[in-house]
């Protein structure tokens, strides 16, 4: 997986998810009181949640001892073929024609591939010169703190063996302790449409602030009930809570869901949120020290182009790949930020704001110790695999030349640029092709140098 390039990594897993919620499946409905099956599963668990995105930073752990010369000029490369490749993708073909702009992209796609496969390669002699440790049950439940307790949350189609089909989908927890790892439960939730309708309730209503404070306190009651409720036997005494969510929960602030005595969980919780507890197996290996804060809020979307890239205007037609989607501007980022800066004091911390809250700002700084940003976030519909299966799961090939008669060849879109963050300029941005200036892709952010950051 560590040598193969980014879409080719999308492919695989694409084509394996199937057998993979089949597994996971097979524990929640015959094995969820056994102990070391749950074990398993986690393991398993563990070492696929975010695995593209775990790919990419094997790959950008070859710069962290900065004695890699010849990995720092192949990822300075990369990060620029990146950056111009979304550019293209977000902003269309503009005045080039669409047979240009296509060739355009197939070799920048080329040149990235061939990129990723040499970083791959060193970044994997890395690993083993380093001797990283592979996260399991085992080493995630040793580095986790006396008293904390890691709930890793997984949201998978679930399989019934009775008929050989495909039920609603489910949310799960996993409830890890502290010590070898032979402390783990499960626990199922429930069918996750239900809660993830809910959950998008909640997440509507804490942005409006018509909503009555009665209608809040009630959904938050409600999501508390199911998601967290059902955890709490599990969770004992314990007051820290590692949490990893999934699927649409990633939207959803727990601190501030209520429980049955109307406190907030802010109030008896404290929570570490972490893309995948395997993370945590890392902690204290980082040694580089941050640099000044770096606070960042309320960004023009507005802003012309020409003020942003220097380019002249060009016809205003909206992208394809955003269509429809436009940006507010956020003035209480403003004094967000200008509050936070306070708090630090002025000479350790950076702050910038409206016209110059640009993405150029973000991409130039250097490891801050502390990095805030108070803007929008976008996140595209997720996209479906199945069609990539035939009809007994096995996988096929995204190549139209090798897809079954009677179906239709499916291109999966880097999910790196199907979500993002907003700065200033975006607007024009989105409704200028040939332009992303200040849309922030994840792809762009993982160009990001953030050794040394802590938080």
């Amino acid at each position: 997986f560590g040598f193969a390039p980014e879409a080719q990594q999308t492919q695989f897993l694409a084509t394996r998810e199937n057998k993979f919620f089949a597994y996971i499946s097979l524990i929640r409905q015959r094995f969820s009181d056994n102990p070391k099956a749950i074990r398993n599963a986690l393991d398993v668990w563990l070492a696929r949640k975010g695995i593209l995105l775990e790919a990419q930073k094997r790959i950008q752990n070859v710069l962290a001892a900065g004695d890699n010369p010849q990995a720092q000029e192949i990822f300075a490369k990369l990060i620029g073929v990146r950056q111009e490749l979304a550019r293209l993708v977000l902003g269309g073909p503009g005045k080039e024609g669409p047979e240009a702009y296509q060739n355009r992209i197939a070799d920048l796609t080329s040149q990235k591939e061939t990129l990723e496969g040499q970083l791959s390669r060193l970044s994997q002699a890395f690993a083993q010169q380093r001797k990283t440790r592979i996260a399991t049950t085992a080493t995630v439940a040793s580095a986790l703190p006396k008293g904390a307790i890691l709930i890793e949350m997984a949201r998978i189609k679930d399989y019934a063996f009775k008929t050989g089909k495909w039920g609603a989908s489910r949310y799960l927890a996993f409830i890890l302790s502290p010590g070898k790892g032979s402390d783990v439960s499960l626990v199922d939730l429930g069918e996750a449409d239900s809660i993830d309708q809910k959950a998008a309730a909640f997440k509507k209503s804490l942005g409006n602030s018509k909503t009555m404070p009665d209608v809040l306190a009630k959904q938050s009651n409600d999501l508390y009930r199911l998601i967290f409720t059902p955890l709490t036997s599990d969770l004992g005494k314990s007051r820290q809570l590692f949490l990893s969510p999934d699927g649409s929960l990633n939207l959803i602030p727990f601190e501030v869901l209520r429980d049955d005595k109307s406190r907030y969980l802010i109030e008896t919780h404290t929570f570490h949120y972490v893309s995948a507890g395997r993370d945590i197996a890392g902690y204290g290996m980082i040694k580089e020290k941050g640099q000044k804060a770096l606070l960042i809020g309320d960004p023009d979307f507005d802003l012309a182009a020409k003020q942003t890239t220097g380019e002249k205007e060009r016809p205003l037609t909206r992208s394809r790949q955003m269509q429809g989607i436009s940006f507010s501007r956020l003035p209480g980022t403003k004094e967000e930020v200008e509050a936070i800066a306070a708090i630090f004091g002025r000479s350790v911390a950076d702050t910038y704001t409206g016209e110059w809250a640009r993405e150029l700002v973000l991409m130039q700084m250097k490891s801050p110790r502390i990095l805030h940003l108070a803007t929008h976030g976008f996140f595209l519909s997720d996209q479906d695999w199945s069609s990539l299966m035939d009809d007994k799961s096995r996988g096929i090939r995204i190549i139209a030349k090798e897809v079954p008669s009677g179906k239709k060849p499916v291109r999966i879109e880097n999910p790196f640029l199907r979500a993002g963050l907003a700065l200033a300029g975006a607007n024009r941005s989105l409704a200028q092709e040939g332009v992303a200036e200040g849309i922030l892709t994840a792809e762009k952010i993982l160009g990001l140098n953030l050794r040394g950051t802590d938080l």
